[in-house]
């Protein structure tokens, strides 16, 4: 692609986003930037674009569909949506792009997924660390191989 067309997208990018409020873009402008991150040949653009973006939806297919790490890791960055990070805990093959999603996860029902299932123990530390739900975290007491792991549920047991 001709270094023009690159300007041309990258103004794009940063001035046709027109601002409904102070930091948010509109449906339309959500809609652009996300064509861009899907259909830009240049990696440089698409990032812009997905940094932009607000919309979970969007991050979310994303997080899922993207080739890219690089790009995969920025919109788990964005993401707040606790189904979106729980499937990525769940599916992503990267462990440092699972530890992202795993360290933005609140909801007790997915943190407790990674607490049983996760492979990687360092990633199960970090989900039993977040644990609150007793019934969870009396289960990784019980169950769990690593003693240090076993340690740490049972000092947050209350019950």
């Amino acid at each position: 692609m001709k270094p023009i067309i690159h300007l041309f997208i990258f103004i794009v990018i940063f001035c046709s986003c027109s601002p409904t409020r102070v930091g948010k873009t509109s449906s339309a402008d959500q809609d652009r930037l996300y064509n861009i991150s899907q259909n830009e040949d240049n990696n440089r653009l698409r990032k812009i674009a997905i940094k932009k973006l607000t919309e979970q939806e969007k991050l979310g297919s994303i997080a899922e569909n993207e080739d890219n790490k690089n790009l995969r890791k920025i919109a788990i960055k964005k993401l707040t949506d606790q189904d979106k990070l729980g499937w990525v805990t769940e599916n992503e093959d990267h462990k440092n792009l699972r530890k992202i999603a795993i360290k933005k996860l609140t909801d007790q029902d997915k943190l407790g997924w990674v607490a049983e299932n996760e492979d990687n123990k360092n990633l199960r530390k970090i989900a039993i660390k977040k644990l609150t739900d007793q019934d969870k975290l009396g289960w990784v007491s019980e169950n769990e191989d690593d003693k240090k792991l076993r340690k740490i549920a049972i000092e947050k047991l209350t019950d």
